[in-house]
């Protein structure tokens, strides 16, 4: 994955940022959940986590047609996590709201997020 930012792990107690700022991070990383009783569950453990359909591309592929090979960024700042849709084709949405080409809005514990047509249950 190609980005001007360097990646941080999450599933350390604290991590410096670029800028030399110490972030206490949780010791369980925040995770994605499709289907029904956690049918299938994907950790954050990194920061900002790229989803799409691209392979090697992406911290986490979407093997759906109709997700675009860049779809979606996960990034945080402080204990705040945000969504972006990265120009996507068919578009991304929280909470069924969609978002505008390179929205940024906030997401929090439970939110549904949907990327073209697949459904991700968001779980800190």
């Amino acid at each position: 994955l190609k980005s001007g930012r360097k990646k941080e792990k999450t599933n350390d107690t604290k991590t410096n940022t670029e800028d030399g700022a110490t972030v206490l991070l949780r010791k369980e990383p925040p995770c994605l959940i499709y289907g029904s009783d956690e049918e299938k569950k994907v950790s954050i453990n990194t920061i900002p986590f790229i989803l799409g359909s691209g392979m090697d591309m992406v911290d986490h592929r979407i093997k759906n047609r109709s997700v675009s090979r860049l779809h979606a960024r996960i990034f945080c700042e402080g204990e705040r996590y945000f969504i972006e849709d990265l120009g996507s084709t068919n578009g991304t949405r929280v909470n069924k709201r969609k978002l505008a080409p390179h929205e940024v809005v906030e997401i929090r514990n439970n939110d549904l997020i949907i990327l073209s047509d697949e459904e991700i249950i968001f779980h800190l």
